[in-house]
């Protein structure tokens, strides 16, 4: 079946956050442009393919961040994380869209294919150096997705809003704490920190860990007697513990291992995400990097959606 893209009206609320997206940007970039030894400006493109026994699927995202002040690159710190440390506040504007074949999932008393999905974000963060609090906001709006059945039925779900707010404060110039909370179709929210342990002329490493929790309500349905049924609404939470390691030889290379490990509350199964990742400045400005990620599941099943599959990803991003 052949896709066809559907045309939406923005909303009031989508064209205002997308007209203050740009006012932004534009008094942000205003000033002049950072010397050849530092930035303020930074654009990101990526793509994505999943791999899975229940289907496929590929996404594509752009991205870019102003910053307002410039960002100094020296070996001081790690090119990747350089400003998060030096506390610049930034805006960030982004967009995603995808699409998943082949899923052969159990949605709403049919057997769903395919479907496509698309978002565009907004971020503010507010910091500065002579402050150890740190804050962001980030406002997605989700956009219609388009489903397609078995049976040759569709379905297209609303657009709907989505927001994220961080709390965070700086204990020391290389170690911060966090708290966090989002509103989507479920509420989540959580604490973390993050920090470096310099090892003289060896590099540095970058250390993460987060507690995370979401509670949410689920559609449940189950075959009977070959047949698919719907069956009550359940209220349930999920959470999840995750770390990273980031090891840098020198600054502007990273090596990154990543660990997630899920307890989901509607089945008591567990999920495991591992993933790696390497970047690389090639020049000061230019940045490739690429990642996988492995997903695997306690319990697998068409009804409950989950299914084992890793995502390969690669980027480029480039900064002035």
């Amino acid at each position: 079946m052949p896709c066809v893209a559907i045309r939406r009206k923005p909303s009031y609320l989508s064209r205002s956050v997308s007209a203050l997206g740009v006012t932004l940007f534009t008094v942000l970039t205003l000033p002049a442009l950072a010397d050849e030894n530092s930035f303020r400006f930074s654009l990101e493109g990526s793509a994505a393919v999943m791999d899975s026994k229940s289907g496929k699927g590929d996404y594509y995202s752009l991205s870019a961040k102003a910053y307002l002040d410039p960002i100094k690159l020296d070996a001081s710190l790690p090119y990747e994380v350089a400003p998060f440390y030096k506390r610049i506040s930034n805006v960030f504007i982004g967009a995603l869209k995808g699409e998943y074949t082949g899923l052969r999932l159990v949605r709403g008393g049919s057997i769903l294919n395919s479907s496509d999905f698309q978002s565009e974000t907004l971020g503010l963060k507010l910091a500065d150096n002579d402050s150890p609090l740190w804050g962001e906001f980030y406002y997605t709006r989700i956009g219609k997705s388009n489903y397609e059945f078995s049976d040759g039925s569709s379905d297209t779900s609303e657009a709907r809003d989505a927001y994220q707010i961080t709390a965070g404060w700086f204990i020391n110039q290389e170690l911060s704490v966090y708290g966090f909370y989002g509103d989507d179709d479920a509420t989540a929210y959580g604490a973390g920190m993050r920090g470096l342990l310099r090892l003289d002329t060896r590099g540095v490493i970058e250390g993460s860990l987060q507690y995370w929790q979401s509670e949410y309500e689920t559609e449940h349905s189950a075959l009977i007697n070959n047949q698919v049924r719907n069956l009550d609404n359940i209220d349930y939470k999920t959470t999840a513990w995750s770390y990273y390691l980031s090891y840098y030889p020198q600054a502007q290379t990273a090596l990154t291992f990543a660990h997630r490990y899920f307890n989901h509350g509607d089945d008591d199964t567990k999920s495991e995400h591992l993933s790696i990742a390497i970047s690389h400045f090639v020049t000061d400005q230019l940045r490739l990097a690429a990642s996988y990620l492995d997903v695997s599941h306690e319990k697998n099943g068409s009804v409950s959606g989950r299914f084992d599959h890793d995502i390969t990803k690669v980027s480029l991003s480039y900064r002035l």
